[in-house]
């Protein structure tokens, strides 16, 4: 597998507001079909990892667990990780190691390689 940890980097705060509206309004899954706002390819990945069940329904929406979170766009790098609630619609079937995971979305990257991910 490729080592891709030093090519990841922050969304631009210019473009962050656009970034999260774009993952917030999204229920696709692993894969979005939206353009990246900072590089304008379809190469933008969600990916949760839910840590413990949680249940709770946020602005009517419904979240089933507690854990990580994972928006990143496979053309510029650019990533945010955070904790968050999981919501209910969250299904994925990407075949991911959790103990590789770590602040930068690498192992998740791989993982779509991997499986011959193509835009």
């Amino acid at each position: 597998m490729s080592n891709i940890n030093d090519k990841w980097q922050d969304v631009p705060e210019e473009l962050y507001k656009e970034w999260a509206t774009i993952f917030y309004a999204s229920q696709e899954g692993l894969n979005l079909s939206a353009s990246c706002p900072v590089c304008g390819q379809n190469t933008l990945h969600c990916y949760y990892d839910p840590i413990r069940k949680q249940e709770r329904v946020v602005d009517s929406r419904r979240y089933v667990a507690y854990g990580g979170l994972w928006q990143w766009c496979s053309s510029c790098y650019c990533y945010v990780h955070a904790s968050a609630l999981v919501p209910e619609w969250w299904s994925c079937k990407l075949d991911i190691d959790r103990s590789q995971l770590k602040h930068n979305p690498d192992a998740l990257e791989n993982a779509l390689q991997k499986m011959n991910w193509k835009p």
